[in-house]
């Protein structure tokens, strides 16, 4: 459907240009949060991570790979138990990782790279939705 690549394609040139911009920007504030328990910080990556839209598609992926997954109830309940514990599990070192001193320090460290990077990436997307 032409609209919803070029719909697609638009929100991914916004992107670019957000994060492009705040590579560039000299006068750009980098936000952190200052003077956060760690238990806070852990929390609110895991809450981040967990509400990614990202983790359902990925989780639909592997149903479609597998479609055995949904004959039975005995297969559904063991891959709803195996999924949700390989989900949290990944997401809990995930978030214990980058609420880190360790892993703040690295992001503040390269945020202007790191978001250069991100906005180039975007940009590379939307200009392979609309040439195809």
């Amino acid at each position: 459907n032409k609209s919803l690549i070029t719909i697609g394609g638009l929100l991914l040139l916004y992107f670019s240009f957000k994060y492009i911009k705040r590579s560039l920007n000299p006068q750009e504030q980098i936000t952190s949060i200052h003077d956060q328990s760690y238990n806070s910080a852990f929390w609110q990556a895991l809450l981040v991570m967990m509400t990614n839209p990202k983790v359902l598609t990925t989780w639909l992926a592997v149903i479609s790979l597998f479609p055995i997954i949904t004959h039975g109830v005995k297969n559904i309940l063991s891959f709803i138990i195996l999924s949700a514990l390989a989900s949290f599990s990944g997401h809990a070192l995930f978030a214990t990782l980058f609420s880190s001193k360790a892993a703040s320090k690295i992001y503040l460290a390269l945020y202007r790279p790191i978001n250069g990077i991100v906005g180039i990436g975007f940009f590379f997307y939307a200009f392979k939705l609309f040439i195809n």
